[in-house]
């Protein structure tokens, strides 16, 4: 976008100052103006790649500036003095937070800009993802066992004490979810948080045990009884004759 601005400062008419803003979101700086000016009214105006920058440093040895005029341009923040890290800046070095490769490089390359990135919450995730961008991140360093499931319950708290055991010289007390939490495990980088082994449990205890033997005394089979013989048939009694000379069997 091209627009010309106009001011007034000091009783001076401003000349028109063509000003191309280079995306949504650059700053406006205030340009120094001398109380008394013989030559132009603004001095060390650059002109690079058809942008005119009226934007000056203001010196120490001049008034407050007058006019709100020119543009600062991604990572410019040093050279005027800007605390934040301007949107064009962090749209030009941002990074998703999941890429590892990405986030890696710039920590390698630029620890001062990767640091600020992270620092000023540009790279903080939404509200109602923090427990779950948290979770992930544990996970992956093996700090976090449980499910990915946004529930911050006693595995996640004690994730966070496991995590910073890892870093002999960091401490952290407060083990819920926050954007300062998220912040310090991205800064700090991985650790590798060992499994726990389970303890051994102990071998039981033999207990003295009493046998009882118990002694069957076996009888010897009773045999059955024998039918009884038969008895012996009557003999038939002799009849008995009498006879006119005596008696006769």
């Amino acid at each position: 976008m091209f627009s010309p601005v106009f001011g007034f400062a000091q009783g001076l008419d401003i000349q028109p100052i063509g000003i191309e803003l280079a995306s949504e979101g650059d700053e406006l700086v205030l340009a120094a103006l001398p109380s008394a000016t013989t030559g132009p009214v603004f001095s060390g105006l650059i002109e690079s790649a058809g942008v005119v920058q009226a934007a000056v440093r203001t010196p120490g040895t001049l008034p407050k500036p007058s006019i709100i005029l020119g543009v600062i341009g991604a990572g410019q923040e040093e050279e005027f003095g800007i605390e934040r890290l301007l949107p064009a800046t962090v749209e030009e070095v941002a990074f998703s937070v999941d890429d590892l490769a990405a986030r890696e490089a710039m920590r390698a390359e630029n620890p001062d800009l990767f640091r600020r990135l992270i620092e000023e919450g540009h790279l903080d995730p939404e509200a109602d993802q923090l427990n779950r961008a948290l979770q992930i991140e544990l996970a992956r360093m093996n700090c976090y066992r449980s499910g990915i499931d946004g529930a911050w319950g006693p595995g996640s708290r004690r994730s966070v004490g496991e995590y910073f055991q890892q870093l002999a010289s960091v401490t952290w007390d407060d083990p819920q979810p926050s954007n300062s939490l998220f912040r310090a495990i991205i800064i700090n980088g991985d650790v590798a948080c060992p499994t726990p082994v389970a303890a051994a449990r102990p071998a039981p205890t033999p207990r003295a045990t009493t046998t009882q033997r118990t002694t069957t005394t076996r009888r010897a089979p009773v045999p059955a009884p024998r039918a009884a013989a038969p008895a012996p048939a009557a003999k038939p009694k002799p009849k008995l004759s009498i006879g006119g000379s005596g008696v006769f069997r």
